[in-house]
């Protein structure tokens, strides 16, 4: 018997798109026994490419956020968005088609819409009939460029998405719709003896209210004013800043933490237990994007978002606000205040925050997702 082989490709631009696929790759392995290859398809390509998505992507988010939302708006028309992916074909294709013929793989996944395209081609220059799925990272708002490739099978995560993709002619029944994909440590909450244990840790207040400012891996647009602003309205609550990658924010903050012998901040880099220090904390201030809000709603903690990309993530946005969830607030000399009255429950905001979390009893999409690609 031939052993089974997945091939996922993906895209470092950000980190949503890897942490999806390792996310499904491990869980195939441990509930099926299933073989996977990650292959981020920029890696060896082309330097521009690589540049592109990866670095130009990661700064573009923090220092140059209008160009970004620029680009995604030109690629809301059909033909750019085609004429998008039809370029990035030209970069992609000699090292994806390198990738599928030394794997050779029984089925092969996308997890960015800038490989769809160069997927597709490769598959029919080989002529090669292999399970194609395309998973879909963006929840709610999807760029058109999910769909200009249309003849394989769709995972999508909401019924918005889905009018989205049949507006672009995909057919009906190649779209499955699932929960959002997150890592399965996220599906588990920790119990209260746990949390007071992790607190213990990290020498932390057993009594006091835990704020977390959950940056990602490569920063927060406006963090440091963000930051300034919770600490002048939350000097009797904890306050746990996390910096992923960047180095100038981390300093930054550390500095001001030290200037103003703030006891009650506690400022890291990139860590790896994100996981506990979202179970410990009462608000997670963050960003718009999908993986970070749904690892915080799953843990029934209450989002606080601060900025997002126009217009990728305004749907993750206005999931939380519609289903009155969290807070957005674009204003960071607003959200202190905000946070602060959150935590004391005025007008009993926070109860009905944690109740409406409770109601939409929001599940992990790995299962079943795993479990759709496992029987293709």
């Amino acid at each position: 018997m031939i052993e089974e082989k997945v091939l996922f490709f993906y895209l470092k631009s950000g980190n949503g798109h890897y942490a999806v696929v390792k996310s499904i790759s491990d869980f195939l392995l441990k509930k099926y026994g299933k073989q996977s290859v990650l292959i981020n398809a920029a890696v060896g390509s082309n330097k521009f490419i690589n540049f592109l998505f990866q670095d130009f992507y990661n700064k573009s988010q923090l220092k140059f956020k209008f160009l970004f939302e620029a680009l995604y708006f030109i690629n809301k028309s059909k033909i750019i968005s085609k004429f998008s992916n039809f370029a990035i074909y030209f970069f992609l294709r000699n090292k994806i088609k390198e990738y599928i013929e030394v794997e050779k793989p029984n089925k092969i996944i996308s997890a960015h819409f800038f490989l769809n395209r160069s997927i597709k081609r490769v598959l029919k220059e080989l002529n090669l009939d292999i399970s194609f799925v395309i998973i879909v990272t963006d929840p709610f708002t999807a760029p058109l460029l999910w769909f200009t490739e249309n003849t394989q099978n769709f995972i999508v995560s909401s019924e918005r998405v889905k009018k989205t993709a049949l507006k672009m002619g995909v057919d009906e029944k190649l779209i499955n719709i699932f929960p959002v994909v997150i890592d399965e440590k996220y599906s588990n909450n920790l119990n209260a003896e746990e949390i007071r244990l992790k607190k213990i840790d990290l020498n932390l207040d057993l009594d006091k209210k835990t704020i977390l400012m959950l940056s990602g891996g490569g920063g927060f647009p406006n963090g440091i004013n963000i930051f300034k602003n919770i600490i002048k309205y939350n000097g009797n609550h904890q306050i746990i800043v996390v910096c992923g990658s960047n180095e100038i924010m981390f300093k930054k903050l550390t500095d001001i933490t030290s200037k103003l012998n703030l006891k009650n901040v506690k400022i890291f880099g990139f860590v790896n237990f994100v996981h506990d220090l979202i179970n410990i904390s009462d608000v997670v201030v963050t960003k718009g994007g999908p993986a970070s809000i749904m690892e915080i709603l799953i843990l029934k903690k209450i989002p606080i978002i601060a900025s997002y990309i126009w217009e990728q993530e305004k749907g993750n946005v206005e999931f939380v606000v519609d289903n009155n969830l969290g807070v957005y607030e674009k204003n960071s000399k607003k959200l202190g205040l905000i946070i602060n009255d959150v935590l004391k429950n005025k007008d009993n905001i926070c109860q009905k925050y944690l109740e409406n979390i409770e109601k939409m009893n929001i599940s992990n999409g790995l299962y079943n997702v795993s479990e759709y690609i496992n029987n293709l």
